[in-house]
């Protein structure tokens, strides 16, 4: 990664480094734990029973979390699907 970095940013100035390296990647970071924290507190307020689901299994929680967005990528299976 340090290698990437360092081959992408020849030429650049200490200040778009910084701002590239530090600053852009918070921001995305920010955005993730905006958008889907809320979600997961809204959708556990509405039904405790997926705070319980994912309490006892994450990754199954995350399938029942992701099958209320609307946009909902199609690889994903819905939470009420057997496998």
């Amino acid at each position: 990664m340090g290698l990437f970095i360092a081959r992408i940013s020849r030429g650049r100035t200490l200040r778009e480094f910084v701002f590239g390296v530090m600053f852009i990647p918070l921001g995305f970071i920010f955005a993730w734990f905006s958008i889907f924290g809320n979600s997961g507190i809204a959708l556990v307020g509405a039904d405790p029973a997926l705070a319980d689901a994912a309490i006892n299994s994450p990754a199954m929680g995350l399938f029942a979390s992701s099958s209320t967005m609307p946009t909902r990528p199609s690889g994903l299976p819905s939470a009420s699907s057997s496998a």
